[in-house]
């Protein structure tokens, strides 16, 4: 029987993490949202009418007609401006060039896939039982239980359910709402893991798995996912109750265990191909348990009771995979493109992405106890089992595209989590040196949540009027005479775009691989280079060094060491507005060194 105190400390534990969670996955949930006050800064007062709502419908419906029902297949579906295109200053009505940017402001968050989960929903039709999403890199097991969150949403009227856009445009803040339902789901599922890592790190020790979950909930890449409409968390969490019940598998055995391991490994699957090395966790807690002396018959039956229970999880929640398998065989080789194998990858994904996600001294307590659990694994199942799925998952990057991005980390939380539950258990663990682990988990500890803070409150910074957003479209305004040339390497978006007024200024919009080779003559006398999570500086050279750089407007910190990852998230980018220098004016130093 449990101890009274020990129920009280469980909960105290599981409190704390839930008020962690909802302290820095709620900071800033609002970040980038349609907002009357963004329509306003980009528009002058009378474009702002009913016609401009029902054109801006109308070209959106004949531009999805013209798309077809699945745009990760569809050729146009990513397509860009090729060459060079401008928009003359002073209209009173947008120009087609910039409908599709204005309607962005008016329907898009600052991150740009978040709306691709709506328009997906959109495509639904469950009063006519058509729940097919003509989608399937985003799986059912996040789909469907978006879906059921707005619909809950909207039952009780905190978001409105249009099939025109005419609304919404009318009145962004209901497209704010949708946006904001579904980020809710990010964070349940967000403190959700953080609770399971309570319960997975209490087999080891009574504050193992609570320090584990502060961790994982102050990790600025688990901090950055909460605050998006978009799958990792779910899955991550799936993922997390996958490895939990494997770890009751090596320790008991029981089929019921093995079932639930299953199912929660399938519905992982099921919410995002990435997850399909979960799988291999119960195959390693079966084969732990026959490697320890169990009947192998047995074990091997339970395991494939547990495979059924995944493969009827994933199609339960992705009926479409069988339904239309047609459609699926078509975006499948989307969804899995790669650019081959690199052995490599396992150390560029520690050392880059991982870095940065838990910080330098969290990543040594990692390390720390991965070696304990190695050392010590064939005395402890549980142990063992955590050391060598952490060992899959990281292999698994072998096949994956990383780079240097942070954002990559969205596809390995539920890895990063089980590291943290090893660096935990490496600070509180008995034994020598116990006292200086304790010092030292506890300072890097602090150091994680001042980080994951920082991120947060640029997340508050980015929902309000002090985003670098609304800050560098006033330094436009006040800066540049009316009617120059501006110019810009993509498309205006929320994501990438300072918000000022587009009808002052002759935008011109220059495809990327030509910038570098125009004439001085066609230069526009302004660029504005965004940073969001890429840097197209590199490629803008030699003509970049004909620009001086006029201002520059870069994300808050909180504390001077601790910066927040140029890749790590499209909320608060950093801008840089670029003015071309007179014939003969020879380039700045300090431009230069920027540069």
């Amino acid at each position: 029987m449990t101890r009274p105190g020990r129920n009280g400390t469980l909960v105290a534990q599981a409190v704390s993490l839930v008020c962690a969670g909802l302290l820095l996955g709620l900071l800033g949930i609002g970040w980038g949202l349609p907002t009357r006050e963004r329509v306003a800064a980009i528009l002058p007062p009378a474009a702002d009418n009913p016609a401009l709502y029902q054109r801006l419908a109308d070209t959106w419906v004949s531009m999805h007609r013209k798309l077809g029902p699945n745009l990760m297949v569809s050729p146009d579906s990513h397509w860009v401006p090729k060459g060079v295109h401008s928009a003359p200053a002073g209209w009173t009505e947008p120009p087609d060039l910039l409908l599709n940017t204005i309607r962005s402001f008016f329907v898009r968050s600052a991150h740009d896939d978040e709306q691709t989960f709506l328009i997906v929903l959109s495509r639904m039709n469950p009063r006519r039982l058509n729940f097919h999403p003509h989608m399937f890199v985003y799986g059912g097991a996040h789909i469907y239980p978006l879906g059921a969150c707005l619909a809950v949403a909207a039952a009780t009227g905190l978001v409105e359910l249009h099939r025109s856009l005419v609304p919404y445009m009318a009145e962004p803040a209901k497209m704010a709402a949708m946006y904001l339902a579904g980020r809710s789901l990010s964070v349940a599922a967000y403190i959700g893991s953080g609770l399971l890592l309570l319960r997975m790190g209490r087999r080891f020790d009574q504050g193992v798995g609570w320090l584990a979950g502060l961790l994982f909930l102050f990790s600025p890449a688990a901090v950055v996912q909460a605050h998006v409409l978009k799958a990792p968390h779910l899955w991550a969490f799936f993922a997390l109750w996958a490895v939990e019940r494997s770890l009751s598998i090596v320790t008991g055995g029981k089929r019921r265990d093995y079932v639930l391991a299953g199912l929660a490994a399938g519905l992982a699957v099921g919410a995002s191909l990435s997850a399909t090395m979960v799988c291999a966790v119960v195959a390693v807690a079966a084969a732990i348990r026959i490697a320890s002396g169990e009947k192998a018959k047995p074990e091997l039956f339970n395991l494939a009771a547990a495979g059924a229970a995944a493969v009827a999880a994933f199609f339960i929640t992705n009926p479409y995979w069988l339904l239309d398998h047609a459609e699926a065989m078509k975006e499948y080789p989307f969804i899995t493109r790669n650019t081959g194998a690199n052995p490599w990858n396992p150390f560029i994904l520690l050392w880059h992405p991982l870095r940065q996600a838990v910080s330098l001294p969290v990543l040594a307590l990692m390390a720390l106890g991965m070696v304990q659990a190695l050392k010590r694994g064939r005395a402890d199942r549980v142990l063992l089992l955590v050391a060598v799925s952490l060992l899959i998952g990281v292999a698994g990057s072998m096949g994956a595209y990383l780079g240097e991005s942070s954002r990559i980390m969205r596809h390995y939380l539920v890895w990063m989590a089980l590291g943290l539950l090893l660096a935990a258990r490496a600070v509180l663990v008995p034994g020598a040196g116990r006292t200086i682990r304790l010092v030292l988990g506890a300072a890097a500890g602090l150091n994680l949540f001042l980080t994951g803070l920082t991120y947060a409150y640029n997340f508050r910074m980015a929902a309000g009027p002090r985003s670098t957003h609304f800050d560098a479209g006033r330094w436009i305004e006040a800066h540049v005479p009316p009617g120059e040339t501006v110019g810009f390497l993509r498309p205006c978006a929320p994501s990438n775009t300072p918000y000022f007024r587009f009808d002052r200024y002759t935008l011109v919009f220059v495809e990327e691989k030509l910038f570098k080779d125009l004439p001085p003559a066609q230069l526009p006398q302004w660029m504005i280079v965004a940073l969001p999570d890429y840097d197209d500086r590199p490629n803008m050279q030699p003509n970049l060094s004909r620009y001086e750089l006029g201002a520059a407007f870069d994300r808050p910190v909180i504390l001077p060491w601790i910066r927040i990852h140029p890749t790590a998230t499209t909320a608060n980018p950093r801008f840089e507005i670029y003015r071309l220098r007179a014939p003969g004016r020879s380039e700045p130093e300090g431009a230069r060194r920027l540069l």
